[in-house]
């Protein structure tokens, strides 16, 4: 760097599509007053609730291309993203929530409806997730929280929209009052009403058992297991022959990335070969230890169920 500039450190920050926090460098001329503030639109400093990434998110171009090209060309404002459960609804709902955040004033909210009791408590899952003060309840629930969001320029991430799918008709309501609302659903079922947009989610690509290693390893079902597997395996990656194995244990499992997570967890203790072994005699019985994974992602039966 010339003498002419100066570099002022910006601190660590979270940026969009980036893994880790990131240290930022300001460059600015040496004449220059050093700013008192130096501002920077990070995750750190917009207004959200979304999780920071544990792990590395595999695949799913397709499906982030057709989300941009239904909001942003086609001016959809309800997209519901419908899959079976385990299939990565909600992964694929954070990431493309995550690639919005800078686009909305008023941030990116997710709603995670999954332990919401009743159609009637959505309004106030809603509220509490954007810290509405005396969360809106009762009767009027609805309108209570439609004038608090009119104006705002805000995403909505609803998760696990099924299980309050007796109040469908509440996004439609809301898009209706606040013009500049947004909203993201992941669903197994659509909601069925006027203006939704339905992306439907599949499975990860499966290897072809025909194809070359190399172009069976670079499909997504086969990246995510192999990534997973080398967790569980303390770095240690499958080696060729093992791979032949993972691609036989990716199609077993039919490219559903929830359950090639959980088959991949038990690698810590077994072979590939006794992992399909296993796989292939039962998968009731395969369940994975992780902590805080709800009761309908903890066991492979639960997830091919």
């Amino acid at each position: 760097v010339g003498s002419g500039v100066r570099l002022l450190d910006a601190g660590l920050h979270r940026l969009r599509d980036v893994l880790r926090p990131v240290r930022l460098v300001l460059a600015i001329p040496a004449a220059q007053r050093i700013p008192a503030f130096i501002p920077v639109r990070s995750l750190d400093f917009l207004p959200t609730n979304l999780p920071s990434e544990l792990d590395e998110f595999v695949g799913r171009e397709s499906e982030l291309q057709t989300i941009d090209t239904l909001l942003d060309e086609r001016g959809a404002r309800l997209v519901t993203l419908v899959g079976l459960g385990g299939v990565g609804k909600t992964r694929l709902l954070l990431k493309a929530g995550t690639r919005r955040i800078d686009r909305f004033a008023d941030g990116v909210w997710l709603v995670d409806l999954a332990d919401v009791r009743s159609p009637d408590d959505v309004p106030r899952a809603i509220g509490a997730a954007l810290h509405m003060p005396g969360h809106p309840n009762g009767l009027d629930a609805e309108q209570v929280l439609a004038a608090a969001i009119d104006g705002k320029h805000l995403l909505l991430l609803l998760d696990n929209y099924e299980q309050v799918i007796g109040a469908a008709t509440l996004p439609p309501a809301l898009l209706r009052t606040c013009k500049h609302l947004v909203c993201l659903v992941t669903s197994r079922e659509r909601l069925r009403v006027p203006g939704e947009c339905v992306l439907e989610v599949q499975p990860l690509a499966a290897p072809d058992r025909d194809a070359p290693v190399a172009e069976q390893v670079a499909c997504d079902s086969m990246r995510l297991f192999c990534l997973r597997a080398a967790d569980a395996r303390r770095g240690r990656e499958l080696s060729t022959e093992e791979l032949q194995v993972g691609a036989q244990i990716c199609r077993h499992l039919c490219g559903i990335p929830l359950a090639l997570e959980i088959a991949a967890a038990h690698l810590s203790r077994l072979t590939p070969a006794e992992l399909l072994d296993s796989l292939a005699a039962r998968t009731d019985g395969m369940t994975t230890d992780t902590r805080g994974v709800p009761a309908r992602h903890r066991s492979m039966r639960a997830v091919m169920d």
